[in-house]
């Protein structure tokens, strides 16, 4: 584990003690204007191709409005960090901090963190003088576990979302009412709009909305009672323009194309893992075939005595489980809040899109590679398995924040997901 301050390194040595250890010359963050260069990226590709690289992390306790407040790094003694590709929750922490001087009391009135704190946390690589910095996201503490023993204090961490999902907070005072026919962009920001009890909103940051369903509308009237989640309302939202929905690095809310296969960055590719570059270890697949589902139908309302429905198939040529490989194994989903038969055959593809992604796992631990992201496209070789820059979608990924342990990442295939 390394920390920067003063644009000196600061690395931790066996007895457990920061000692400072090199210059800092130059310190960059990998944005996505970076990234989508990132095969002239020289400087970066031979830092994480470095044996000798070292890692870095550093954690803010930050503002109300998200701002830093103070940096904590230097107390930083383990973590992780997990992201998966789901609506809601994406990102969780865990987090331990030395606290020999007993200087870390949560308490809602001294000033060092309470439930509801927001905390920055980045990881970086340290290579020649250079740094090269990832934000992890905007993150929020669960239970907090003060050891007196180590001298410790340890806490988990969950995204933002957290705050108003219900694990954090989040839970409507009061009814609150969508009528039909409103923006669904305008629902979303009146729900973080809301008053958190305090005066203020649950978030003020500007979301980041597809273009291209920037004037669909609610189908209907949306009614969120006293004590439910405004998180859930969120991903209601989303869903009826079969989106997934959920913070992003930076700690904005983000709707993302679930239904189209190009919503990630599947044009460009975020790294090349090849048998013959020594940059991943230990893979395995999962073939999970007691949970293949390749036939999605969907019931929506009757009108008429008609009732609206819909049904998806995995009709794709190389998935190994479309409906000429393997039996129909079929799953139903009633709503009758959905109309038409479009929006039915619509919801039946991007559920059937989702549930794809959990039939074949690739597992494998890699170097690590601060950029990599969930729903972003890899491509993977290996001569076992016959495969040559074979395209996979990152389902999960798990980094140590303090021991240069690489990371692991779990994949999909894109030829076994379903696109319809």
């Amino acid at each position: 584990m390394a920390f920067i301050k003063n644009k000196t390194l600061y690395v931790l040595n066996d007895e457990g003690v920061y000692s400072p250890f090199y210059t800092v010359k130059n310190e960059q963050f990998l944005t996505a204007d970076r990234i989508s260069g990132l095969f002239s990226f020289n400087e970066y590709r031979q830092a994480i191709r470095s044996p000798i690289n070292k890692r870095t992390s550093r954690i803010y306790i930050l503002n109300e409005d998200e701002t830093i407040k103070r940096d904590i790094s230097e107390y930083l003694v383990a973590g992780s960090v997990d992201m998966k590709h789901v609506s809601g929750q994406t990102r969780t922490a865990n987090i331990t901090l030395s606290n020999t001087k007993n200087e870390w009391k949560p308490s809602p009135t001294n000033d060092t963190f309470w439930k509801g704190t927001k905390f920055r946390i980045d990881t970086g690589i340290y290579f020649n003088g250079q740094v090269f910095w990832k934000k992890c996201g905007i993150f929020t503490p669960g239970d907090f576990t003060l050891d007196d023993d180590a001298m410790t204090i340890s806490f988990q961490m969950y995204d933002k979302f957290a705050l108003i999902d219900g694990t954090v907070a989040g839970r409507a005072t009061n009814d609150f009412k969508i009528p039909v026919g409103t923006s669904i962009k305008l629902a979303i920001e009146k729900c973080l709009a809301i008053d958190k009890g305090d005066g203020k909103p649950y978030d003020s940051k500007p979301i980041m909305f597809p273009s291209k369903y920037k004037d669909e509308v609610t189908p209907y009237t949306l009614t969120q009672t006293s004590g439910t989640s405004i998180g859930d309302l969120i991903i209601e939202l989303a869903t009826m323009i079969f989106c997934d929905v959920s913070y992003n690095d930076d700690g904005n809310l983000t709707i993302v194309d679930g239904l189209n296969a190009e919503n990630v960055e599947y044009g460009s590719v975020n790294w090349y893992f090849a048998d013959n570059e020594l940059s991943y270890s230990n893979p395995n697949i999962v073939i999970g075939l007691s949970k293949v589902v390749n036939e999605i139908k969907v019931l929506g309302a009757i009108e008429n005595g008609k009732q609206y429905k819909g049904i998806a198939q995995n009709t794709s040529a190389k998935s190994q489980t479309n409906i000429k490989f393997t039996p129909i194994m079929s799953q139903e989903i009633s709503d009758n809040n959905i109309i038409g038969d479009d929006n039915c055959l619509n919801r039946a593809k991007y559920e059937l899109k989702k549930l794809s992604m959990l039939n074949f796992q690739l597992n494998f631990k890699s170097v690590f590679i601060p950029h990599l992201l969930p729903n972003t496209m890899v491509f993977w070789s290996n001569k076992r398995h016959n495969i040559r820059n074979g395209k996979f979608v990152i389902n999960t990924i798990r980094f140590d924040l303090v021991n240069n342990d690489g990371m692991e990442l779990s994949l999909t295939n894109m030829e076994d997901i379903a696109i319809v």
